[in-house]
């Protein structure tokens, strides 16, 4: 049973977006599959690699805010409808290659043109295709330009020609999944959420005592394109000034002017990108998390996961639909510190569910998916 995974982020990139990833790659595993990935970086492990340069990630070391946000509107206004599109397209021959060996084509979003490029040659083939979604389509907070006339309704066409074509189709939340419902009526779409690395156990990490050190894991400019490192800074200076002992620490890439805001704000300590499965120790030994969003972010996204399975405190900075999220609306509320800061603790159920890894979920798919095309 040969599977070939297609995906934007592939350990070991110190990044949020690889644990989807590592969750496919795991459950390949368990269902005993030969994996190849498909990645612009080379995967750690003993799995075969097709190499895909789909583009600059926003991670890269080098690239400023202001540059970036200059080339994705150049980009979204020049290719259409996906500004990724063209540089997959550009390596289609050699992804056919690959989809020609596999009995199972799994792409993992986004960027969404992964799915349009893979469902296309995988339907030449006859290879079955398995679309896993982790951010909406057609609701794309990270793409605006998706939400102007007329390319909703080009990436409306898109979304139901791949649903359509598709062998299964899985979602890491259920709003994702009634964006494609929404697309296509009738749609068939698993809800199999996502799931954080497990902690490293020779990883040790120690905050400073005296204080109440909180975590922030993620990106600003060049993670999100959405968040603010300003709107976080205002965010949190109102609890700054009311409980003096708080530490922010943050975990995560910084364009080089955000680092220079981050140095000289106090109590602000930046500390790069961290590996997920170290990450998680950090998040385990804090006094709290902090879940920060932009206004109009419908879902927490899987940064919740992590939190959640860290069992700890978490402080919520900004308003949005993303409050509304289940676990958040189920937390009770508690507060820390000396001066009593505000805060929520997901509920039992909640942390156990997070803890666990869905990778029979997932390796059930890959069997019946990749077994009937044997």
């Amino acid at each position: 049973m040969r599977v070939l995974l297609i995906a934007r982020h592939a350990p070991p990139e110190a990044s949020g977006a690889t644990r989807r990833t590592l969750q496919w790659i795991a459950a390949a595993e368990r269902a005993g599959a030969e994996i190849t990935i498909a990645s612009p970086v080379e995967p750690a492990g003993p799995h075969a690699w097709t190499p895909l340069p789909i583009g600059v990630g926003r991670g890269q070391a080098g690239s400023s805010g202001s540059v970036y946000r200059l080339l994705n509107r150049l980009r979204d206004g020049l290719v259409w409808p996906d500004p990724e599109l063209a540089w997959v397209l550009r390596h289609g021959p050699r992804l056919a290659d690959a989809i020609d060996a596999a009995d199972l084509v799994i792409t993992t979003s986004p960027p969404e043109s992964l799915h349009v490029v893979a469902s296309r040659l995988a339907a030449r083939r006859a290879v079955p295709h398995l679309v896993d979604l982790r951010d909406p389509w057609l609701r794309s907070m990270h793409r605006p330009a998706r939400r102007r006339f007329p390319r909703r309704l080009v990436e409306r066409a898109l979304l139901r020609r791949v649903v359509r074509r598709a062998a299964a189709v899985t979602a890491v939340h259920p709003y994702i999944a009634e964006d494609v419902e929404l697309a296509l009526r009738g749609a068939q779409v698993r809800v199999i959420g996502q799931a954080p690395a497990a902690p490293d156990p020779d990883f040790v990490w120690r905050f400073e005592e005296g204080r109440l050190n909180a975590v922030y894991a993620g990106g600003f400019e060049l993670g999100s394109g959405t968040r603010r490192l300003t709107d976080f800074l205002a965010a949190l200076a109102p609890l700054f000034a009311t409980e003096p002992r708080l530490s922010v620490h943050h975990f995560g890439p910084l364009s080089e002017a955000e680092a220079a805001l981050a140095s000289d704000t106090p109590n602000l300590v930046a500390h790069g990108p961290l590996d997920l499965d170290k990450l998680a120790v950090v998040q385990r030994a804090a006094d709290a998390l902090v879940l920060f969003n932009a206004p109009h972010a419908r879902f927490p996204g899987g940064k919740l996961t992590e939190y959640a399975a860290a069992d700890k405190p978490i402080i919520l900075l900004g308003e949005g639909p993303w409050r509304a999220d289940p676990v958040l609306t189920r937390a009770r509320d508690v507060s820390i510190g000396e001066t009593g800061l505000p805060a929520v603790h997901p509920r039992l159920e909640d942390v156990e569910a997070a803890r666990s890894d869905r990778v029979g979920q997932l390796a059930d798919l890959i069997v019946a998916l990749a077994g009937s095309a044997r």
